[in-house]
């Protein structure tokens, strides 16, 4: 009974995690002064084991078909030849081997839409990779992990609040990594709370041009930590004998060009519909240049490269920003805003979903940050913060 109404009552979840959030704020445990947006994978209800990936769904598709095609040949001649391999058997019944290459392809069938179809919504005009794999118990989750420890998994989004860790925005990606999550945050924020924070802090792995386009449309004062290679080092290149990185690099935005320590200019060779960008130099001139040893290190001897995409003039606002001590002092505050929150739920015994399926999951995620939300405010009562009997009357 406990699992249908957890099955059968998402959108019920939902609401219930949004009046947490409107709660909170009407007793004025969440301001939105500022928000510490950070992700963290949970389990899916399935093994990696039960995974099979897009090339090994194609192979199996057509074996399982030239098979299924030669055991209906094999069987029509049976049965015109009467067989005794059916002996009294009408000959319309399927011999089992077929039956279950039909059951199995119809499955492979199955799977392997789901994964095309997840794919094209999540990467639409790219090509599918055959290293993709698909879940055959949760065909929406997908592979996640690190450092050899993949499984399937669902990306769990959090919006926490700095002045009692009310998780203000919540939502579930499948998405692997972070590089496209501000915009559906900045959306859940917004419909839970009403408005958007007046700060915002988020880890690099944020650090990408639809995140930083996002927030640059939107009215908050985001700090996001700056890549490692785009940190302007303290001591001049000339008296180091450190490698360049592209913080090394001079941009000239109006030229869209890059411009290096030596003077020479890298333009655009190669660009991609998804606004990437790669910039490059004369080969000969970087085999002159007096940092050659220190930049170029292609083996074969090529110029050097710079990667980023139409959004450098955004990355490099924000690299400037970050190097402000204010700004430090500001993004400090994000690991002790958001990163507990995850190790809070966790420890609760929330690691992995019990529900399948994209809709269903993120209605259990719900529900598990609404849980948070009300024992954040429980333990307000008990610290003294609120005084229920008159906070409530007011609302």
């Amino acid at each position: 009974v406990l699992s249908d109404f957890r099955k059968d009552n998402a959108a019920f979840f939902h609401d219930c995690f949004k009046q947490t959030v409107k709660l909170a704020m009407e007793l004025k445990l969440a301001s939105l002064g500022h928000i510490s947006l950070d992700g963290s994978k949970f389990k899916a209800n399935s093994s990696k084991h039960k995974a099979m990936s897009y090339k090994k769904l194609k192979e199996q598709e057509k074996n399982l078909s030239i098979e299924i095609d030669e055991l209906i040949e094999k069987a029509n001649r049976c049965d015109k030849e009467e067989n005794q391999t059916y002996q009294d058997k009408t000959g319309y019944e399927i011999p089992e081997d077929l039956k279950h290459k039909a059951s199995r392809l119809a499955k492979i069938k199955k799977a392997k839409a789901a994964l095309e179809k997840r794919e094209a919504a999540l990467n639409p005009g790219q090509p599918i990779e055959d290293k993709k794999q698909i879940s055959f118990a949760d065909t929406d989750a997908r592979i996640m992990g690190k450092k050899g420890n993949f499984d399937s998994r669902y990306n769990g989004q959090i919006s926490v609040d700095k002045d009692n860790q009310i998780i203000v925005g919540q939502h579930v990606s499948q998405q692997a990594n972070d590089t496209q999550e501000v915009k559906p945050a900045l959306e859940k924020i917004a419909d839970a709370a009403g408005k958007l924070p007046e700060r915002m802090s988020l880890d690099n792995g944020y650090m990408t041009g639809d995140n930083l386009e996002a927030l640059d449309d939107s009215p908050i004062e985001a700090y996001i930590a700056t890549n490692k290679g785009e940190k302007t080092h303290k001591e001049p290149l000339s008296e180091s004998g450190r490698k360049l990185v592209k913080a090394d690099f001079d941009y000239d935005e109006n030229k869209d060009q890059f411009r290096c320590p030596g003077g020479q200019q890298l333009v655009i060779v190669r660009e991609g519909k998804d606004g990437a960008k790669i910039y490059q130099g004369n080969k000969e001139t970087c085999k002159a240049c007096a940092y050659q040893s220190r930049c170029c290190e292609s083996k074969n001897g090529e110029a050097r490269t710079i990667n980023t995409d139409n959004k450098e003039p955004l990355r490099r606002k924000m690299n400037a920003k970050m190097e402000q001590m204010g700004s430090k002092e500001i993004y400090k505050e994000r690991k002790v805003i958001v990163e507990p929150v995850f190790g809070q739920i966790k420890n609760r015994g929330f690691r992995g979903f019990s529900l399948r399926g994209f809709e269903k999951v993120a209605g259990e995620f719900s529900l598990v940050c609404a849980t948070h939300n009300l024992k954040k405010m429980v333990d307000s009562v008990f610290k003294g913060l609120i005084r229920p009997e008159f906070e409530i009357a007011n609302i």
